[in-house]
């Protein structure tokens, strides 16, 4: 997958896409498939690179996520301007 990324990651280094103004990449501690921690070691430009503990079996579900305080607390500033 890494390969088949755009922009493609030159010398083993992922760039940002050029439409995403902020990264910020939440995934579950425990979760042994995720990407590899941190994940600014392959890709620098992420503003914000967060392990939280999401759920203890369920981490791939996106309602663990939701209800995670680091995402709300992630979420809030840009929920809160468009109210």
């Amino acid at each position: 997958m890494y390969d088949r990324l755009s922009p493609v990651p030159v010398d083993h280094t992922g760039q940002r896409p050029a439409d995403v103004r902020r990264w910020v990449n939440l995934c579950d501690h425990g979760d042994i498939v995720a990407t590899p921690r941190p994940l600014k070691q392959r890709f620098p430009t992420v503003d914000l690179d967060l392990p939280d503990s999401i759920a203890p079996f369920d981490f791939h579900s996106a309602v663990p996520y939701l209800r995670s305080a680091a995402v709300a607390a992630t979420l809030a500033p840009i929920l809160g301007t468009m109210l």
